[in-house]
């Protein structure tokens, strides 16, 4: 009997004229209804994409965290010339240490390697001071600048024979020692 409903239903027969369009109507209907139901899923959908979301958000802010402490950090060894007495090009060597927020180090130069005092860094911005001991007399430079990456730039000062502070850009580069 019921396989006998289901022939009649397959041919239409007995079930109204119209029976044949809405069989061909509601035939699709599973495929709508499943589409509509995946579109309009909104804890699944709405889920997923605001999962998807905070995982993009925290690699970025971990990405730029990195990139931040890495870029901060003026720890490690730079060099960087100047012009010396007669127009020579000398080289010096910056090593520099961050423990916190305790800024310390060396410059070693012709004149051989030298500890740095009154050491600040805050924020981009180094400074420190070279005392030079040349002959009986004590010579202090005064060194600041910008750390950009690999880059520190800045001003270098220290007093002239006549007393007048004198200054000049520097420009020191890390160095992979």
């Amino acid at each position: 009997m019921v396989h006998n409903l289901f022939q009649r239903a397959a041919a239409g027969l007995g079930f109204g004229e119209n029976f044949r369009e809405m069989r061909n109507r509601f035939a699709a209907a599973p495929l709508r209804e499943c589409a509509i139901a995946i579109i309009n899923q909104p804890f699944v959908s709405h889920s997923i994409i605001m999962k998807t979301i905070r995982m993009c958000i925290t690699a970025f802010i971990l990405c730029a965290a990195a990139l931040a402490c890495n870029a901060s950090d003026p720890s490690g060894v730079w060099k960087f010339e100047f012009e010396g007495a007669q127009g020579r090009k000398l080289e010096s060597t910056l090593t520099l240490k961050l423990d916190g927020s305790q800024l310390s180090g060396t410059i070693d130069n012709r004149g051989g390697k030298v500890e740095i005092s009154d050491a600040k860094f805050e924020g981009d911005q180094v400074s420190f001071n070279v005392v030079h001991k040349i002959r009986l007399r004590k010579f202090t430079t005064s060194y600041s600048g910008r750390l950009d990456g690999d880059t520190i730039k800045g001003t270098v000062s220290t007093k002239g024979r006549d007393g007048q502070m004198k200054s000049r850009d520097w420009e020191a580069k890390r160095s992979a020692e």
